[in-house]
């Protein structure tokens, strides 16, 4: 077998650096304020808030046809290109229809 490699299982589906619905319902316990959510982590959990694939994330998406903005909104700090590429990560909620 070539170096380095190794048989194992790969980790569990769904695997994330947060618990990310207690992250929401935190964040619409306190609109407008900003959570550090992590330091150091991978900005591929970045990606998947700002593109709607994390399902209890849903982000703001400016200039919607709608009265309001609600939704996360997502802010990034220290990005790193890595290897890995790692970031601080800063989310808030956004609801101006309340």
């Amino acid at each position: 077998m070539t170096k380095g490699m190794s048989w194992e299982e790969p980790p569990p589906p769904g695997r994330s650096p947060a618990d990310w619905p207690a992250i929401a319902r935190e964040l619409r316990a306190h609109p407008g304020e900003w959570l550090k959510v992590f330091d150091d982590g991978p900005v591929s959990a970045v990606n998947a808030i700002r593109q709607g694939e994390v399902q209890w994330l849903t982000p703001v998406r400016p200039g919607r046809k709608v009265v309001t903005h609600e939704g996360f909104e997502v802010r990034t700090r220290n990005n790193r290109p890595g290897p890995p590429k790692v970031c601080t990560l800063y989310l808030r909620w956004m609801n101006e229809g309340e």
